[in-house]
């Protein structure tokens, strides 16, 4: 029977069988299961369920059993059977400290069994007790390639950092010409030590680039760690997986492509593209009916989803080509524009706002499968009112408010009406303002609204609102003034005059953050050199209108509109 099952869980498709093994281990162990099953997995898990969901009174027996048949049994199989379920026992907490204790003993005793499949099962199993006389036994294993599974990495994992050292010198030794290693034996380890984590293992994998048949495992190895070294190098992680993008399986490249994506390298969009364009050629030769169909459509909006979190416009006529639809195109741009918006550069905004309108009127036959609504141009102009008021060009933003007015006047509660009002009334003698010290958000904390991008967003617009409204705000070099610690333990107050005074400035500002149960409420706060808030102003918004960077945009405006009025 548990061959059987064995056997069904190798198959391309999970069989109704094998999703109600998976069924049955999560209702016997839902907090501590996996969250994902393999081949390797699954089958000890579900016969732990079968053997191990006793009730207490017969688990004492239970375990005494398996302990007496991984020392005295005559059958290898009962032995590995006993020696896996003692081990999954310990992984799901179903033993006492008692039990325990004898179970380590006699997995330790495991270790010098007669046959090697016994003496791999003990280790697996002591690596739930976090016993380092596993790591030579499991090392021994990896001479066989079938040991070479996600059973015995996942022991290596369970060991963590004590088997770290172990395994990069097996990785260094098997790079020696005179002790080459089997190939993918040394992938074994490079996929282990990116698993792991750790930053003893960095250097090695480094070294790893150089050699060609290892160099692609590292370095997504290397992207797992995150760690800079990486990407310092020549050549370097980013360097062989862009290298790689052309050969191998459609699933190892559309990964590869999603890892450059991830780290923002902008010299993927073009392997990113091909990719894109060769999955459609072959999409379209394939019938709808065939099996290969929707993997592939799979993989097309992987690499959608890619082109589209990089944020280049170039990609939007392959978009239009591969069939990605209208929606695509304008998700696209509107990453282009929220990214060119953050970084400061407000023309380029601008720029993309324009191509879009203008793939809008020169390609509607052809790009869209429907031409934009009136009131989706009239947001856009409104956009661009919005960017022109910030470079302080008022005529151009007056001339696309009319235009946001002409489409429709009544869109997002009369919001171009408002701007155009604010554009052309007559603005009052302004005194020269003091010079303020621009903080944005002292505190790192975010909120479970506002997400890191959300609040970077609020923060760069404030300051170019500001910056157009004719208020002397200046930015600090605050890691100059203190470090990133400092500015943890202090009061936002408090830092915000230090860095002020430092500064020769008379008073800064900072953004603040109150919630309550419907709403959050977001403060301007002018805080002199003796840490007093000496002015504040506030708005409130409901948690349904903070869903997006264009919210946080919104904000932000509406903030440098309510300190102006209140300063002036």
């Amino acid at each position: 029977m548990a061959e059987i099952l064995f056997n069904k869980i190798s198959l391309s498709s999970p069989s109704q069988e094998v999703q109600e093994m998976e069924n049955t281990i999560v209702a016997f162990h839902p907090t501590t299961a996996p969250k994902a099953f393999n081949k390797y997995t699954l089958m000890p898990w579900f016969v732990a369920s079968l053997f191990i969901a006793q009730p207490p009174s017969s688990q004492s027996d239970r375990v005494t059993r398996d302990i007496s048949d991984l020392q005295n049994a005559k059958d290898a199989y009962k032995r590995v059977r006993a020696a896996r379920i003692l081990g999954l026992s310990k992984a799901i907490k179903q033993l006492t400290h008692e039990q325990e204790t004898h179970v380590h003993e006699a997995l330790i005793l495991a270790l010098e069994d007669s046959d090697k499949t016994v003496r791999v099962e003990a280790a697996i199993a002591l690596a739930f007790f976090y016993n380092e006389k596993a790591i030579p036994v499991l090392l021994q294993a990896l001479e066989t390639p079938d040991y070479r599974n996600d059973s015995v990495s996942d022991a290596f994992f369970q060991l963590g950092e004590m088997v770290v050292d172990a395994l990069v010198e097996q990785l260094k030794k098997g790079n020696e010409p005179k002790h080459r290693a089997p190939t993918d034996r040394q992938i074994f380890l490079i996929q282990t030590l990116g698993k792991l984590k750790n930053s003893k293992a960095v250097n090695t994998l480094i070294s790893c680039l150089k050699i060609p048949a290892l160099a692609k495992e590292a370095a997504i190895a290397l992207f797992a760690m995150g760690d800079e070294r990486a990407f310092e190098t020549s050549p370097s992680a980013s360097d062989i997986l862009l290298s790689s993008i052309g050969t191998g399986e459609f699933e190892d490249r559309v990964s590869t492509v999603e890892l450059l994506v991830e780290r923002d390298d902008k010299r993927i969009l073009w392997p990113a593209v091909q990719l894109l364009e060769e999955l459609h050629r072959l999409k379209e030769y394939t019938r709808p009916d065939d099996d290969s169909a929707p993997r592939l459509e799979h993989l097309l909006s992987k690499v959608t989803q890619c082109l589209i979190k990089l944020g280049d416009p170039r990609a939007a006529k392959a978009l239009h080509n591969t069939g990605r639809g209208r929606d695509t195109v304008e998700a696209l741009y509107e990453t282009a524009i929220t990214k060119v918006k953050t970084s400061g550069d407000l023309r380029k905004a601008i720029r993309y706002q324009k191509m879009l309108l203008a793939m809008d009127r020169d390609w509607k036959e052809d790009f869209f499968s429907e031409p934009f609504s009136n009131e989706e141009k009239a947001r856009i102009h409104f956009d661009i009112a919005r960017l022109y008021q910030q470079l302080n060009e008022i005529d151009q933003a007056i001339a696309n408010c009319k235009k946001s007015i002409a489409l429709c006047d009544t869109c997002d509660d009369y919001s171009a009406k408002k701007l155009f009002i604010e554009l052309t009334q007559p603005q009052p003698n302004k005194s020269k303002s003091i010079p303020l010290a621009y903080l944005g958000f002292v505190s790192l904390k975010n909120t479970p609204v506002l997400n890191r991008d959300m609040r970077i967003m609020l923060e760069t617009t404030l300051f170019q609102a500001l910056k157009a409204r004719q208020v002397d705000v200046q930015i600090p070099n605050v890691d100059g003034y203190m470090d990133r610690q400092e500015i943890s333990l202090c009061s936002e107050e408090a830092c915000v005059s230090e860095v002020t005074g430092m500064m020769g400035l008379e008073a800064g500002l900072y953004i603040g953050i109150e919630e309550n149960s419907t709403s959050l409420i977001f403060t301007v706060n002018v805080v002199d050199l003796e840490g007093r808030i000496s002015n504040r102003v506030a708005i409130s918004r409901t948690r349904e209108k903070l869903r997006s960077i264009q919210d946080s945009e919104n904000v932000a405006n509406a903030l440098a509109d309510v300190f102006l009025q209140q300063n002036h």
